[in-house]
């Protein structure tokens, strides 16, 4: 929560100092200088505010239903293949049980969805992306990434202002990862990066097998 009152100070305090220096001048084009420039604070403020709201004012539980595993991944896969398609890279799903799970389809389906676009940016045209999907004490979802893991990966990946890149309007850098990791948390759930078979980063959701 630190972090995102941080950012939103930035452009706030911007704004002020911006203003306030106009506010000393009589040249006009300082003040249209000014009010441009805090145009651009206000956009990126309100931004900020909006990301802010939904990570921690959205209840990513309400509506939440019991539901099989692989509705929801077939979705996932629906929604995606426009875009795999034009990477050319081929999806497949392997499900070894089909499992129900209690949760918001909607919002399981967004976090899924922001972890396997990510994913795409690592694979290769021509290759196969497998979401592999199994359930034995714990519903497990593995979606692999082409980049080679690193232990750092663990917890900066999920970082939603990495230290020295430019997070802004369509830059949004890990927040979209930060936020599916947030919603798997709403449901008891956690999102993690493990080493692959090939030495490279496999995102891995468990999940909560609902009571009966």
């Amino acid at each position: 929560m630190e972090v995102f009152f941080h950012k939103l100070s930035q452009p706030l305090g911007a704004l002020a100092t911006g203003l306030e220096l106009a506010s000393m001048s009589d040249d006009p084009a300082q003040h249209r200088a000014a009010i441009d420039k805090g145009l651009a604070q206000v956009e990126r403020l309100l931004w900020l505010f909006n990301i802010t709201r939904t990570f921690f004012a959205e209840d990513f539980t309400h509506g939440s239903e019991l539901f099989a595993l692989k509705e929801c991944l077939d979705a996932v896969i629906a929604d995606c293949s426009p875009l795999a398609e034009s990477k050319n890279v081929r999806l497949q799903l392997d499900i070894r049980d089909n499992p129900s799970v209690f949760a918001n389809r909607q919002h399981l389906q967004h976090a899924l969805e922001n972890i396997l676009n990510v994913c795409f940016r690592s694979t290769n045209p021509g290759e196969t992306l497998t979401i592999k999907a199994e359930c034995s004490r714990q519903i497990r979802i593995q979606i692999p990434c082409g980049r080679m893991f690193s232990p750092d990966e663990r917890d900066s990946a999920f970082h939603p202002f990495p230290p020295g890149v430019e997070v802004k309007p369509g830059q949004a850098a890990n927040l979209d990862l930060a936020l599916s990791r947030r919603i798997v948390q709403s449901f008891s759930g956690e999102v993690t990066i493990v080493q692959g078979p090939a030495q490279n980063c496999l995102f891995q959701v468990t999940l909560p097998i609902p009571l009966a």
